[in-house]
């Protein structure tokens, strides 16, 4: 990839802590997607929700001429087939790697820093945002059933 962010460019993104730009409340979709603003002090991020899945993007339009995307947590879906040929089941976690961005996963039992229940996506939803350092100070609503 020729727009490759640098490994530890895309570490240092993922360990600022942030919050929600818009204060109040997360509705969590029951269908399609949801995007929320998430900043830092030096950088703005996204979150994209759905049903299935949340990925937690870095927006360096303006740097870099596209959207990095950090870290995406798959819940319900196929297994994922990684760069070397190993199958990895959901849920899974896809971790950006300079040169391949999100295409290698590993299986959530692998992440160590969090522990995700994987009981409702409420859940899901709060131990991605501690584990993205997301300061969660909004409030979830409309929890649903993974």
């Amino acid at each position: 990839m020729g727009n490759d962010l640098k490994a530890e460019i895309a570490e240092r993104l993922f360990l600022e802590e942030k919050e929600f730009f818009e204060k109040g409340e997360i509705v969590l979709p029951t269908a399609g997607k949801k995007n929320y603003k998430v900043v830092s002090d030096r950088n703005e991020f996204s979150l994209d929700v759905t049903k299935s899945s949340i990925a937690f993007k870095c927006n360096l339009q303006k740097r870099y001429g596209t959207v990095y995307i950090l870290r995406r947590l798959d819940v319900n879906g196929p297994p994922h087939t990684n760069p070397d040929g190993t199958v990895i089941e959901c849920p899974h976690m896809h971790i950006y790697r300079e040169g391949f961005g999100d295409k290698w996963a590993v299986p959530l039992s692998e992440i160590k820093e969090v522990k995700f229940n994987v009981s409702s996506i409420a859940h899901i939803f709060s131990a991605f945002l501690e584990y993205c350092n997301i300061i969660e100070s909004i409030n979830i609503q409309n929890e649903l059933d993974v």
